[in-house]
């Protein structure tokens, strides 16, 4: 195949923006802007480049399915009037409050960009039928993005490589902001017009297409179908795990169910064809696909809604009930219905998406309703609010795990809604912590604790474990009072103040790291060398020689279980901490172990001070 002339490249060029020309406009705009931002970080840029970014799929639907009307002249230019002025309000009403840190308007401009690019893919196939046509159209835009990844892909790789070069030969200092620049220039400029470019216009013809890619061919049959199989047989061993041995499914198989939903669904749209005819393995994954995924979502149903009759609604919750839902729907359609028409998957994943973005069932409404009753609950069963205003805490009458339970959900709050919400409880005026700490939702949550009467400080876990199902570390870190010989929970580091070593010959503050790949904790005194070790929970010292002599060992997992019950809200006595032996005595400062299902699994990590005579 010839390659096409500077005069043919720039027919093609002009053409892209005849045809698309806010969507061209919108990714040159976006670029510039990208490349300041990248060298001066003006955040205040950020809405614009949303903006930009956002529009250029938005614009891009809108003109597809005006061109799919035969519409032109006169309309297709109003209709572009009517696309800049709702680009504009995205703008003043969403995009222009986005800052440095990702918050509700950067959710909902991620969810309004998704709904824009489904939107491209069946904007000019709104009328009935046309099933065929829309599934060229939808391959062809997904190859032509590959292919643009593939060529533009070794494009900046080569303009890395040639900047790294120039560095070390010449002696040139080019900074990362140059690859970033090449970055945003290649992807916004050149990705989006060799993708614009090659986006069909002949809908008639596509309709008309029977041509299955040999390309597609090979990696549904070899590739995507087995390996849909083979996932499917994982999950439904799980499943029947589950039922073998009745312990409730985790919430962590909600991914891996999507995951394998996901790439189903993907390869049951890339084995649609008119006339092919597939091998027995393909045509039973298409007959039995969506058959096979029932069971799997309704282990999903079972595994997210443990969590929410336990925990409440999140925003992730949330997108797993989305998803589920939209999976159900899509299965049953495509198990009843005759046409199965594959419009339906983008249509109804559209519809999902937009129904996030607002209203009482949104993303952003339903699991700030959620946690907000949840926190509110948890305040008046512990006397934290009466009468709907929040009174200070009787710490002896709280229960840690309730204590927890409160400052993760009002951690969750503060940080996604902020603290509106909150203020018809407090006497105090929340806008000043607003104020004061604008991004900083950590000390916004202290501080509202601190009008509870809870200091988290004087609760431990109940029982030693977090309120969780796991994994997870718990960690004591012993903030030494350098007046009174004690340690306490408070999570603060240690304070810099001297350790007593009278009656020692020789004193090291010892960190231990106990993950994989570590080298072991080695120390030299007076000639002779010890270790630290590790044999699950047990910590082991002793002296590296031809015998091994061991000079203690001790159950971490003992200590710290015992230490939590015994000194649930107070402080601990160092002595408590503290390992002697006939040589010493090893003082732990900190000290991280890890649990799942409230079971020791490993340590983490030992910090001391080690004393010797």
């Amino acid at each position: 195949m010839a390659l096409p002339t500077l005069g043919e490249v720039s027919e093609m060029t002009a053409r892209t923006i005849r045809r698309f020309t806010i969507s061209v406009l919108a990714a040159y705009v976006a670029t510039i802007l990208m490349v300041i931002n990248n060298h001066h970080h003006y955040t205040e840029l950020y809405g614009y480049i949303v903006t930009g970014v956002f529009a250029f799929p938005f614009a891009m639907a809108v003109d597809l399915f005006m061109e799919s009307k035969k519409v032109g002249g006169f309309g297709r230019w109003f209709s572009r009037v009517v696309v800049l002025g709702l680009i504009g309000a995205a703008y003043f009403y969403i995009f222009r409050n986005l800052q440095e840190r990702f918050g509700t308007d950067g959710l909902r401009s991620v969810l309004m960009f998704s709904a824009a690019a489904i939107l491209v893919f069946f904007a000019p196939f709104f009328c009935r039928g046309k099933g065929n046509a829309f599934w060229q159209f939808s391959v062809s835009l997904i190859g032509r993005i590959f292919q643009a990844l593939f060529y533009f892909g070794i494009l900046f790789l080569g303009i890395v490589l040639l900047i790294e070069s120039v560095n070390y030969l010449f002696k040139f200092n080019l900074g990362g902001e140059y690859i970033g620049d090449a970055w945003f220039v290649i992807t916004g400029i050149l990705v989006s017009m060799f993708f614009l470019s090659g986006v069909p216009h002949n809908f008639k013809s596509l309709d008309r297409t029977t041509a299955y890619p040999k390309f597609l061919r090979v990696l549904t049959e070899y590739f995507l179908v087995p390996l849909v199989f083979l996932y499917l047989l994982v999950l439904y061993v799980y499943s029947g795990k589950i039922l073998f041995t009745w312990q409730w499914p985790m919430g962590g198989v909600a991914s891996w169910i999507m995951g394998f939903s996901m790439v189903g669904v993907l390869t049951y749209f890339f084995i649609f064809s008119v006339k092919e005819k597939f091998p027995s393995h393909v045509e039973f994954f298409k007959k039995w696909f969506f058959v096979l995924l029932l069971p799997l979502l309704l282990v999903l149903a079972l595994s997210i809604s443990m969590r929410i009759q336990n925990y409440g609604v999140t925003q992730d919750r949330y997108f797993v009930v989305a998803f589920g839902v939209w999976a159900l729907v899509m299965a049953v359609f495509y198990i009843i219905s005759e046409s199965k028409n594959l419009k339906f998957m983008a249509v109804s994943l559209f519809v999902i998406i937009v129904a996030m973005l607002y209203g009482p069932q949104s993303v952003f409404d339903l699991p700030k309703t959620s946690q907000t009753v949840r926190l509110e609950k948890l305040l008046v069963q512990n006397g934290i609010l009466v009468n709907g205003k929040v009174v200070k805490a009787d710490v002896t009458k709280l229960n840690s795990a309730d204590v927890y339970s409160v400052d993760s959900t009002l951690s969750y709050v503060v940080e996604n809604y902020g603290t509106d919400s909150l203020q018809p409880w407090f006497s105090q005026n929340l806008a000043d912590i607003k104020t004061n700490y604008e991004y900083d939702y950590w000390t916004k949550v202290q501080a509202i604790e601190g009008y509870m009467g809870v200091e988290m400080s004087k609760f431990a876990y109940p029982y030693g474990y977090p309120p969780t199902e796991g994994p997870y570390n718990v960690n004591l870190v012993a903030e030494q009072d350098c007046n009174k010989d004690v340690v306490k929970w408070k999570p603060p580091y240690p304070l810099g103040c001297m350790v007593n070593i009278s009656g020692y010959s020789y004193f090291g503050d010892i960190g231990i790291n106990a993950e994989a790949g570590s080298e072991p904790s080695k120390t030299l005194v007076n000639g002779k060398q010890y270790v630290f070790v590790f044999e699950g929970p047990m910590l082991i010292f002793k002296e590296i020689a031809p015998d091994g002599i061991e000079l203690f060992r001790t159950d971490l997992s003992s200590m710290y279980n015992a230490l939590v019950a015994k000194y649930p809200t107070g402080s601990v006595p160092i002595s408590e901490m503290t390992i002697n032996f006939s040589q010493g005595s090893f003082r732990i400062h900190d000290l991280n172990l890890n649990y799942e299902n409230k079971q020791f699994k490993a340590v983490q990590f030992v910090g001391g001070y080690l004393l010797l005579y």
